[in-house]
């Protein structure tokens, strides 16, 4: 886990709200976390089963889709059938551009479908399964509280203060660090929000949208408009209605070091309902990072040869118990030099360090003093990386001579011949065992 994590960061060169910094990957783990394979328990023995829950939430750029794709690539790389991950993603329909979402994208990028894809897979799961939940949505910075239990009992013009977050006694403004007011002006496309949570008691569920249309916030003296409802639904063994959440967009001109937020009624005062406020959130709206010209426009992320062949190498070890014992003579304890042509008449060099025939080392470019040279080509790698058993499709591109190799050093050319007698022997037997069988 710790090493896709080094590589995610690796890979996105763009920085966090668009600084100049690199965007560092958020990790951390606990016990043996580090240790953690995908398939894998710590201790490197098989789990019983998989399961997978992607989620996306607003994912409204490309770039979005682009990171859940290459997800979903490297869990099916890993062994996870379709069966095993659940994709929740944007409105599950349809991508930005209005082309339909791929075909492994199960619902949308929901609270609600989340919710209901943590019950379905809690109901598989014991004790020698593993989940891999991975999460991608937009960033946003709030001053919250969830707290507040502010009780509206007239129809009167009046303040609501913080009160566990407040930092010192009497405060009834809501402060904002300089932080956050930094970030709110980076993106010119964010809708900074104003937003309070109704509790959903019996009298307010029933009137609904005619009370809270009603229900005007003031932000530094300045009225804001009600522009959404959204109802908020404890999901648990009995989900139900816990509050209401009423949005007010805010212009970000009005947010200073210290905001005063009133609550009035707009209807007449005979149509007043009492309300209880249970929270207040001002929020940045959702912070796009920096976007590069055409960076919508960009063609989805493809992997280099290089890439793939390093993705492998996890895999290549996992599995060496079952490659033919040759490999183990011809590959045990070396410094390979692999020459790749590529199908662009260029060469891609790499260096590769084994140990016991586990490879320790992988790098790209010309490896120094190798023990063993090792030529092949493009189109060779992609068939054995594409193939259901690339262990069976190496040995017959050995077999057949797609891949050519050559020790360095007369003892080294002595044991690679003898390896080539071997590969030799199981061609003949294969195709005698044609001809008979």
């Amino acid at each position: 886990m710790r090493e896709i994590a080094r590589r995610a960061e690796q890979q996105d060169p763009r920085g966090p709200y668009g600084l100049d910094s690199k965007e560092t990957p958020q990790y951390t783990s606990i016990g043996k976390g580090d240790s953690i394979k995908i398939g894998k328990k710590a201790d490197g023995s098989d789990v019983a089963s998989r399961h997978a829950i992607l989620f996306a939430g607003n994912a409204n750029r490309r770039r979005h889709w682009n990171n859940l794709q290459r997800m979903y690539d490297a869990l099916k790389k890993q062994g996870f059938t379709d069966g095993d991950i659940i994709a929740l993603a944007g409105n599950g329909k349809t991508m930005p551009n209005g082309t339909n979402v791929p075909s492994y994208v199960d619902g949308p990028g929901t609270k609600k479908a989340l919710y209901e894809a943590i019950v379905n897979v809690s109901k598989k799961m014991n004790k020698n399964e593993q989940l891999v939940f991975w999460v991608s949505d937009h960033g946003n910075r709030e001053r919250i509280e969830n707290s507040l239990i502010k009780s509206i009992l007239d129809p009167v013009r009046q303040p609501v203060p913080p009160k566990r977050t407040a930092k010192r006694p009497g405060q009834i403004s809501w402060d904002l660090d300089e932080e956050f007011l930094k970030v709110v002006k980076l993106d010119p496309n964010n809708q900074p929000y104003v937003s309070i949570l109704v509790e959903a008691t019996p009298e307010v569920a029933e009137y609904g949208e005619k009370m809270f249309r009603n229900i005007v916030l003031y932000m530094n003296g300045q009225m804001l408009e009600l522009t959404m409802v959204e109802p908020i639904i404890a999901y648990d063994d009995e989900p139900d209605l816990d509050a209401f959440e009423l949005v007010y967009y805010v212009d970000e001109g009005l947010l200073t070091q210290e905001n005063l937020i009133e609550v009035a009624w707009l209807g007449e005062p005979e149509e007043f309902i009492k309300y209880s406020i249970t929270g207040l959130m001002i929020s940045t709206g959702g912070v796009n990072e920096f976007e590069y010209p055409g960076d919508e426009d960009a063609p989805r992320y493809e992997p280099t040869l290089f890439d793939r062949l390093r993705d492998y190498v996890d895999v290549y070890n996992e599995n060496l118990g079952e490659m033919p014992g040759f490999i183990g003579m011809l590959a045990g304890n070396e410094r390979i030099a692999l020459e790749i042509a590529l199908d662009n008449s260029s060469v891609l060099n790499i260096g590769v360090v084994t140990s016991e025939g586990r490879i320790t080392e992988f790098s790209e470019g010309k490896l120094e003093d190798p023990t063993l040279r090792v030529w092949t080509d493009e189109s060779t790698v992609n068939a054995i990386l594409d193939s259901d058993d690339p262990a069976g499709s190496a040995f017959y591109a050995l077999k057949r001579g797609y891949i050519r190799y050559s020790g360095v050093g007369t003892i080294k050319k002595l044991r690679v011949a003898g390896v080539k007698v071997i590969i030799r022997i199981y061609r003949i037997a294969e195709v005698m065992g044609d001809i008979v069988g």
